[in-house]
């Protein structure tokens, strides 16, 4: 079944497949926000190409993330679902409980960018669209989500220490995963050596927030 098939991320999602970082992957956070319950949906995932990883933003992240805070903002619930362009954007503009113009003309935005990916595939535009989805779907809501993509897991490392450094936080992620930062770039930067700490990294992120 084609990953280009809203039939394919239903089962997907019905299946709950494992999660997680994988070696030689696209890795993907999403995430969902209710900060009126202190609810949420975080999972970290791996796609091994670039047809899975647009596939699950197209079908399932964008849906979820304008269906959440459409709704979200009325009903307090936290939708993950799939659901392809048409019905999403049906959805959205004929609801009983809320119509939100301003969010359908953003959820098409970031759907345009996201077929623009399509036609040449460059990370500068896989950037381009989590910075545009994040900022429709910020956390000045009550329902928030976000998405960040990585090209691999040593990139990942590479940002991941950086953010902290950035927050001048490093004391805290060397805290958190208990070795100092020269030890966590070497870790990522070698991880392919050592299935142990890839596992120790999933659950890491599994047990965080890292937003």
């Amino acid at each position: 079944m084609s990953c280009n098939s809203i039939y394919y991320w239903r089962n997907f999602l019905e299946k709950d497949k494992e999660s997680g970082i994988k070696l030689d992957s696209y890795i993907l956070n999403f995430y969902i926000i209710n900060q009126n319950r202190n609810e949420s949906f975080y999972k970290w995932y791996s796609f091994n190409n670039k047809s899975e990883l647009l596939g699950f933003i197209k079908f399932v992240a964008l849906p979820s993330g304008y269906f959440s805070r459409n709704f979200g903002e009325v009903d307090n619930e936290i939708i993950v679902t799939a659901s392809n362009y048409e019905d999403t954007l049906e959805i959205l503009n004929t609801s009983n409980l809320r119509v939100d113009d301003v969010l359908s003309n953003n959820f098409v935005e970031d759907y345009s960018i996201i077929e623009e990916i399509e036609k040449e595939f460059k990370l500068e535009l896989l950037e381009k669209v989590c910075h545009s989805f994040n900022s429709h779907l910020d956390y000045k809501g009550k329902v928030f989500s976000g998405i960040q993509v990585y090209k691999n897991i040593k990139e990942f490392g590479k940002q991941l220490v950086s953010e902290y450094e950035e927050q001048d936080m490093i004391d805290e992620l060397e805290r958190q995963m208990e070795m100092e930062k020269g030890k966590i770039i070497e870790l990522f930067s070698n991880i392919e050596d050592n299935s142990f700490m890839l596992k120790r990294i999933n659950e890491f992120l599994n047990s965080k927030f890292l937003l």
